[in-house]
């Protein structure tokens, strides 16, 4: 996966690294699971854990923790989020 895109596949974070959900690109049942576990656009999510073969998958969003196979969080498009990574005593010094 080519990330020096900004956006790119949920499947390609890293651990614990911080992203914004852009999009979800799927359709019918699948795009309808995906909303129904209150993934949107704009939310932040980061990746908890893969599991072995990295499938299935545990995210991390809005104080939830929710398990999804590989191919349901390929089709969830996602930007890194830069300022998440930035430590606190970092961010201050900005201002």
């Amino acid at each position: 996966m080519d990330r020096s895109e900004n956006i790119f596949p949920l499947t390609a974070l890293k651990v614990g690294e911080p992203a914004f959900i852009v999009s979800i690109n799927a359709r019918g049942e699948l795009a309808r699971r995906i909303r129904d576990m209150g993934l949107g656009s704009g939310m932040p999510v980061s990746v908890v854990g893969y599991a072995p073969l990295r499938d299935p998958l545990a995210l991390r969003c809005a104080e939830v923790t929710i398990a999804l196979r590989r191919r349901e969080a390929k089709a969830i498009m996602v930007r890194q989020n830069i300022e998440a990574q930035v430590p606190a005593a970092a961010r201050a010094q900005k201002r």
